[in-house]
């Protein structure tokens, strides 16, 4: 069994690949703006995002679907903030 303080740097670890991913988004989310630019659409999507909440449920456990939600939400709120604020 592993103890304490091994199952922290496996979070650790986790956060890690998680921050990265988060950072990888993000830059997607500037060429994203970029394309919304060229072909002069709105910054938000709702029909996107409703998406991205329905395609979270079919691919999450049931006893996580709350949390996975929260934590899109708040992917999602960000993603659209650095979107208004980049600038290429």
């Amino acid at each position: 069994m592993k103890n304490l303080q091994d199952l922290r740097k496996e979070v650790d670890s986790i956060d890690k690949k998680i921050n990265e991913l988060f950072i990888r988004r993000l830059d997607i989310v500037k060429k994203i703006k970029k394309e919304k630019i060229q072909l002069n659409l709105e910054t938000i999507d709702r029909k996107r995002e409703k998406e991205i909440f329905e395609n979270l449920e079919n691919y999450t456990k049931v006893e996580y679907h709350q949390y996975s939600h929260d934590l899109f939400e708040n992917i999602i709120r960000i993603s659209k903030d650095f979107q208004e604020k980049y600038d290429d």
